[in-house]
Parts: structure tokens; sequence; C-alpha cells
């Protein structure tokens, strides 16, 4: 996943650490520094992204490791769903 600005990218390792590596842009492109983010404690594919950067690139979003009874809802078109919700009331 690269930062927006185009001087980061994050990868995870063997699922279970987050890298964040600087690069310098070049040319030619160097790997300026890797930092070791997250070791454990959160879902993390190394076969797609299961993180993303926010656009000004200070945070991120992970999903962390939950107990396998955990229930995941979906919601499709919540805000049409609250708006319903708020109308049935009035």
């Amino acid at each position: 996943m690269w930062s927006p600005d185009g001087r980061r990218i994050y990868y995870a390792v063997d699922g279970q650490r987050l890298i964040m590596a600087t690069l310098d842009p070049g040319p030619p492109v160097r790997v300026l520094r890797r930092e070791m983010l997250l070791d454990g404690g959160f879902f993390l594919s190394t076969g797609h992204a299961s993180f993303d950067v926010t656009r000004d690139g200070n945070h991120l979003l992970l999903a962390r490791n939950v107990a396998s009874d955990a229930e995941i809802v979906v919601a499709y078109n919540w805000r049409e769903q609250v708006r319903a919700r708020i109308a049935a009331q009035r």
C-alpha cells in the first residue's frame, strides 16, 4: 500500500508484521529506511492489502484479530437505513 505522497510503502510480512519503507523517489528509487510498525495482534494478509492509509498519510486503518465467535455485520446503503429509521420515528 503506497502512502498518498508516494514516499512510503507499507507491506505485511508473514501475516504478522507491518513494515513501512521510506523511499527516495530518485531516479533511481532507493529505500532509505525500513521500520516495523506492528508485530502481531492485527489481521495482516500477504495476498492482498488488509489495511489502508489515510489521505493525509498520518493514520492506518487495520482489522484487529478477534475471537472466532465474533460476528461481522455488513450494512449496505446504511445512510438510507438510518434515514428510514428516523422517518419511522417521526
